[in-house]
């Protein structure tokens, strides 16, 4: 399974399953960073997931600016579950709560690599199509999503899915090029053996 098959399984499982509205590919909400994958709920929480399709990649993100802002949010907790206050670093972040996911044969070893590096992140093992949540993702802040970034998030998702429709469009064209070429390539085969056999009956 490749990481464009698991965004896709990713996303309609938020889309469908979860009826979340907007779901967001490649978009950039963090440092300029872009996002595999955004999903914004009814209540206007944004959820990050990330794919990973082996344990390598999955260590190599621990140095990004958005999770030391994520692991500096989670310092923020104490027992009584309070959070830094608005207008602090973690706040100029949007995301509420952030994912992994990955191939289900390396959801195990994925866990323990989450627990120690990214212990705010949760954890999404992909297989089949199915997406099975197996770690709960930790509340990175309470704040809602602004509707300026909603708009924002919409306009950017709008660019994407007309990129994405062109591709489609010239995939199909190349595609329909292609098995014109393989239905030429049998139609001279099977001339060229009703030649060979016409010649052998001469003979």
């Amino acid at each position: 399974m490749n990481a464009e098959e698991i965004k896709a399984y990713v996303a309609g499982h938020f889309r469908y399953e979860k009826q979340c509205d907007l779901i967001c590919f490649e978009a950039a909400v963090n440092f300029g960073e872009l996002s595999d994958v955004l999903v914004v709920t009814d209540a206007r929480r944004l959820y990050e997931i990330e794919v990973k399709i082996s344990i390598t990649d999955l260590k190599r993100d621990v140095g990004k600016r958005k999770h030391t802002a994520f692991r500096d949010g989670l310092s923020s907790y104490d027992t009584g579950g309070r959070y830094f206050p608005a207008g602090t670093f973690i706040h100029k972040q949007p995301v509420n709560q952030f994912y992994f996911a990955v191939p289900q044969e390396i959801w195990v070893p994925a866990e323990e690599i989450i627990e120690r590096l990214y212990p705010y992140a949760g954890l999404l093992s992909v297989h089949g199509g199915y997406v099975d949540h197996k770690k709960q993702a930790k509340l990175i802040h309470s704040n809602k999503l602004s509707f300026k970034t909603i708009v924002s998030l919409t306009k950017e998702q709008s660019g994407t899915l007309c990129r994405l429709s062109r591709a489609l469009v010239e995939s199909n064209k190349l595609a329909e090029e292609r098995w014109t070429e393989l239905k030429t390539l049998r139609e001279n085969e099977k001339l060229h053996k009703a030649m060979l056999a016409n010649y052998e009956a001469q003979r």
